[in-house]
């Protein structure tokens, strides 16, 4: 009772039991958050759970099954603009949220929503479903939607806007996502709402503005610095942690090339039958896999093929490997380089997406529920099923 309890209280301490309601299948849809918080574990499980605790006391819901809290999730699915509504703060103009999406993986194929795409999980052979998480500045989740596993990013962005203008009632707001999120269609909605946006370049776009002449990889420092450039800010920072983790990264996947091409000279070697050619086609493949064409090139030998760097491309790439290149449109040109900056940190959705993936939540994998058909009988069936009938 004590760990129902104290769950209890506190969901009432945060606004979560005036927010979800009184009735029934409210109540049983906060047990379903409490048996989650405090044992992971399935529907049938819960149950179970709930059976060493003074459910009707604390909660006043006599006995249930899991039938029941399947119910419960159906109404907080009906439910769910109310109380997130309920939950939210008042939002004052110029307030800034954080938008990003994740996937988690599903063990079955039983879903609606289930399907094959880009998965972030490694699971590249099974289904997922996209979860798009909008929060706070500091952190603090405002809504969440799901989406078909094949959803891109882009589109899942124009709905939050839409969210957010007519479920929250936000008024020239400013949201921040990452250089794949806003695109043409979302870039319109947020005009058509009167809000404002932070995001990052592209790696091609800020190559043409080195190329142009416009960027300087001198610029790309620890400390921003904004710069303009066609009536907008450019604000310019280079990331040493990211500059390290992008450097181990590269130098990882050059190691991987360099190891299939030692196993092909050694083919080539062992096998006199075997084309050189078919294995610089193949080490080719692999260099424009992970985008090295302009840094490393191929050199043919009588009987092996071997990678030369171009030092000049390698001294560049230290630059733009952690150059990251934010366009804000706000229009208080008194948010210094800094203060944008700070408002781009996505520290906020991944410690959301952590505590609900892999934290406290453990939703990865998703288990879909099985069909009635697969389910174990309920009480009072056992006689239908002895006669056949």
């Amino acid at each position: 009772m004590g760990a129902l309890a104290g769950l209890h209280a506190l969901a009432g301490e945060l606004g979560l039991v005036a927010a979800v309601g009184s009735e029934r299948m409210a109540k049983l849809a906060l047990f379903l958050i409490y048996a989650r918080v405090a044992r992971q574990g399935s529907r049938l499980a819960a149950v179970r759970w709930a059976e060493d605790h003074a459910v009707a006391e604390v909660l006043g819901v006599e006995r249930f099954d899991e039938d029941d809290l399947y119910g419960a999730l159906e109404w907080l699915e009906a439910n769910q603009e109310r109380i997130e509504r309920a939950l939210a703060p008042k939002i004052d103009p110029g307030a800034v949220f954080l938008y990003d999406v994740t996937s988690s993986y599903l063990e079955g194929q039983d879903n609606e929503l289930a399907a094959y795409g880009y998965n972030r999980d490694g699971k590249r052979y099974k289904k997922q479903v996209v979860a798009g998480l909008l929060t706070e500045a500091n952190g603090e989740p405002l809504s969440i939607q799901l989406y078909p596993g094949n959803t891109s990013d882009p589109q899942t962005f124009q709905p939050v806007v839409e969210r957010l203008r007519l479920r929250f009632g936000a008024q020239e707001v400013v949201l921040v996502g990452d250089r794949g999120m806003i695109k043409q269609l979302g870039k319109a909605a947020l005009g058509a709402a009167g809000f404002r946006y932070v995001t990052a370049l592209t790696d091609p776009q800020i190559r043409r503005l080195l190329a142009a002449k416009v960027l300087d990889p001198e610029l790309f420092d620890e400390e921003p610095l904004a710069i303009e450039h066609e009536g907008r800010r450019l604000i310019l920072r280079c990331n040493p942690a990211t500059q390290e983790r992008e450097r181990k990264r590269r130098l990882d996947q050059v190691l991987r090339i360099e190891q299939r091409l030692a196993a092909g000279n050694v083919r080539l070697a062992q096998k006199p039958r075997a084309k050189v050619e078919t294995l610089r086609k193949q080490a080719q493949d692999w260099v424009d896999h992970y985008g090295f064409s302009a840094w490393i090139k191929l050199q043919l030998g009588e009987r092996a093929v071997s990678l030369i760097k171009d030092p000049t491309v390698e001294t560049d790439l230290r630059y733009w490997m952690a150059a990251m290149c934010w366009r804000p449109t706000f229009r208080r040109r008194s948010r210094t380089p800094a203060r944008c900056m700070r408002a781009t940190e996505p520290a906020g959705n991944r410690a959301g997406f952590r505590t609900m993936k892999t934290g406290q939540l453990e939703l990865r994998p998703i288990f879909p529920a099985q069909s009635r058909a697969h389910q174990r009988p309920r009480v009072g069936d056992h006689a239908r099923l002895e006669t056949g009938a």
